[in-house]
């Protein structure tokens, strides 16, 4: 994905109005002809660096990553969603009879159904990140504890 930066339109260098031509008179400055002088184009801003998809700027001099491409971005998604269901598909041979059999423990209720484990996953990890959420409002500090 290439990031292009349009350059902006020029204006005018005694007053700094817009000017649809180059060339054409101001319509701030009495229809005087309007030139681009050295100076003002020194003093115009330099074009805003390119930003990456999500809206961080890239800084200057530094090229596009990997993930700033939103093609890739939606490779990684698919990809990881694909082993996910690959995962998923071979639980559910497994519960069919096909491919191997899953030897459980006896003290875990629901171990033999299908997908137990992802479920169980994901329950941990969503506890893990509501935990985590309380525990940083219990150790919070104001914005400015470690100024003096």
């Amino acid at each position: 994905m290439k990031i292009e930066v349009k350059p902006r339109p020029a204006g005018c260098p005694r007053c700094g109005g817009p000017l649809e031509d180059p060339g054409a008179s101001c319509p701030r400055c009495d229809g005087v002809p309007a030139a681009r002088s050295e100076e003002a184009e020194a003093a115009a801003p330099a074009p805003a660096p390119p930003r990456r998809p999500h809206g961080h700027r890239i800084p200057p001099g530094e090229a596009p990553r990997w993930l700033d491409d939103d093609a890739n971005v939606r490779k990684l998604a698919f990809g990881v969603a694909g082993l996910a269901a690959l995962v998923f598909l071979f639980d559910l041979l497994d519960l069919l009879g096909f491919l191997y059999h899953k030897h459980t423990h006896e003290g875990i209720p629901g171990e033999d159904w299908p997908g137990f484990y992802p479920v169980y996953g994901f329950v941990a990890y969503t506890l893990v990140v509501v935990l985590g959420m309380g525990l940083q409002r219990l150790v919070r500090r104001p914005e400015d504890y470690y100024d003096g």
